[in-house]
């Protein structure tokens, strides 16, 4: 399934915020390879992550939204 580009934009995000997908991982509470799926567009976050997702990488909701 194609996500328009929401894995590309979580990684150019994350990159941003200079953090690794190990410490995200660490601050939303998933595995390290869970953020690595995201990124790969293997699949979607949670719909309860999206929330404290967009506030680790500094971002707003809808940026995250509009492209899924």
């Amino acid at each position: 399934m194609i996500y328009n580009g929401i894995g590309n934009y979580l990684s150019a995000c994350r990159k941003k915020q200079n953090i690794t997908q190990k410490e995200l991982a660490e601050k939303l509470k998933v595995s390290p390879q869970t953020v690595s799926n995201w990124e790969r567009e293997l699949y979607l976050p949670d719909v309860s992550l999206i929330m404290p997702l967009s506030m680790a990488l500094g971002i707003e909701v809808h940026e995250l939204l509009k492209r899924v």
